[in-house]
């Protein structure tokens, strides 16, 4: 499988990849979230860890770190 952020091969397995689902929400929580996620359909695309850590730390995958 390969990254849709860095396109290099992964390994789908590793802790912390994500994957990237279509589908209807059928009511928010008061709290945050979703009460159902239904019709669920997977894209075929998926994000190393790597990437994702970088994408909830920066905003970006493909922003750097400054240290």
């Amino acid at each position: 499988m390969i990254c849709a952020e860095c396109r290099r091969p992964m390994d789908d397995r590793e802790y912390g990849a994500l994957y990237e689902f279509t589908g209807w929400a059928e009511q928010r929580r008061s709290g945050g979230g979703l009460h159902h996620f239904r019709f669920k359909r997977t894209t075929g695309r998926a994000m190393c860890a790597d990437c994702a850590r970088k994408k909830a730390a920066t905003g970006s995958a493909q922003q750097g770190s400054l240290w």
